[in-house]
């Protein structure tokens, strides 16, 4: 029975005379006009028209979903009442993921055939509709089997049924994130890979090709992550020219201005060693060296833990075997800075005026092994705080760069003159 809609296009307001049928109801859920589909759902909902899961099996799980996230919360719990239970629990487990690999799929219906299929219908249907995509194979029970390519299809016996053909493939489940299935296909060296549903049935298929895009985002997020600098939605899917510049200063200023603040405590810690600097303003000379080369030292081993744990190789059990291998290098590094600074200290200050009691190679000494002390903790510290981040849910690249330069500075300035004062003699 035809039904009078009132639906809104544009800000203007009009009638429609809608039937209820696969296609005039898919019209409307791909006008991407959420009052649409929030009318038609409220229709449906008063008049029970039809059958809601019947229509939306005809849709893929990823534009079945954007349209559940579009609505208002009225209108989804509405909508939800209409489906069964299986779609509701998909939707409360892609709500809970943070990156849906579900996202990066295809808008299109996913084909699915039957192991018991023979391969000349699957050819007619395949030329009937003009679709020459990937085939997913399921059981008796519509459980994913493996893949049948249109190659294998071509080449096949025309009465070979798909079970004698299927190719058994790994699958992902829809609230995978991105990234790790993006890892799987790398690991897997496969063009695609299955998503499947909490039943175990195919609903979409991640191609090589999206692999590219996932990539780019995922070290888009991470770089910026490791930059101190914060991800808006408002700026996603914008490039650098696109982007308002007062959304630059809101996604970089929080750092900035969190990090200067923590900061003041190196000033502080300077401050309540005036009178050591004041006797011997040499010291004054070498904290930039000091803070410097912890800061870079820190986030070098930072940036190799992040990417370690991105590629999957350490996991938290790891984390022993990461501080003894860390310890090991930081060792190396930094006696060959330190004999470098004891070098530069000895060649550059000999006409240094020093306090009586206090040689040229004891301020060499106390200096080097600020900078050996300095290097040990800041790679340490740059190895561990990814590792606790990754333990505490937290994306590692968040404590990279900024923040860890920041808490090395605290860490050398303590280190600089309590190693200084205590072998000088100082007050």
């Amino acid at each position: 029975m035809p039904v009078i809609l009132i639906l809104m296009g544009s800000g203007i307001f009009y009638m429609t005379t809608i039937t209820f049928n696969n296609q005039s109801i898919r019209k409307i859920f791909f006008s991407h006009n959420k009052d649409n589909i929030a009318d038609l759902i409220d229709l449906i909902h008063s008049n029970s028209h039809g059958n809601i899961e019947d229509w939306f099996n005809k849709f893929s799980l990823k534009y079945t979903y954007e349209v559940v996230c579009q609505l208002p919360t009225n209108y989804k719990k509405k909508l939800k009442s209409l489906l069964p239970a299986s779609f509701n629990l998909e939707f409360d487990l892609l709500d809970k993921a943070d990156d849906p690999v579900i996202k990066k799929t295809s808008e299109v219906v996913p084909l699915v055939f039957h192991t018991k299929d023979a391969v000349t219908d699957v050819v007619r249907y395949l030329k009937d509709e003009g679709r020459s995509d990937i085939i997913f194979v399921t059981d008796d029970n519509g459980t994913y089997i493996g893949l049948v390519t249109a190659s294998q299809l071509m080449l096949a016996n025309g009465e070979e049924l798909l079970a004698n053909i299927v190719t058994p493939s790994i699958s992902c489940g829809t609230n995978t994130d991105q990234e790790k299935a993006a890892m799987i296909l790398q690991k897997e060296d496969v063009n695609y890979l299955p998503v499947v549903n909490i039943q175990g049935q195919p609903v979409a298929i991640v191609e090589a090709k999206n692999v590219i895009n996932i990539v780019q985002q995922e070290q888009t997020e991470d770089l910026e992550l490791m930059m101190g600098i914060q991800q808006e939605s408002e700026s996603k899917g914008l490039n650098y020219l696109q982007t308002p510049v007062m959304d630059h200063v809101r996604k970089r200023i929080f750092w900035i201005v969190g990090l200067a603040a923590v900061g003041i405590i190196s000033g502080v810690i300077i401050q309540s060693y005036d009178d050591a600097i004041a006797a011997m303003t040499v010291l004054a000379l070498y904290m930039p060296m000091v803070a410097d080369t912890g800061g870079n030292a820190g986030s070098q081993s930072a940036t190799v833990i992040v990417r370690a744990l991105a590629l999957n190789h350490l996991n938290l059990n790891d984390w022993l075997k990461v501080v003894w291998k860390e310890l090991r290098i930081s060792v190396f590094i930094g006696l060959g800075l330190a004999a470098a600074s004891c070098a530069k200290v000895l060649l550059l200050s000999h006409n240094v005026s020093l306090p009586s009691g206090v040689t040229l190679k004891l301020l060499a000494l106390a200096i080097a092994l600020a900078l050996f002390l300095q290097v040990l903790t800041a790679t340490l510290i740059g190895a561990i705080l990814p590792l606790l981040a990754k333990k505490c849910r937290v994306d590692p690249a968040v404590v990279a760069s900024p923040a860890i330069t920041t808490i090395v500075d605290i860490t050398g300035m303590l280190i600089y003159f309590y190693c200084t004062t205590t072998i000088l003699g100082l007050s």
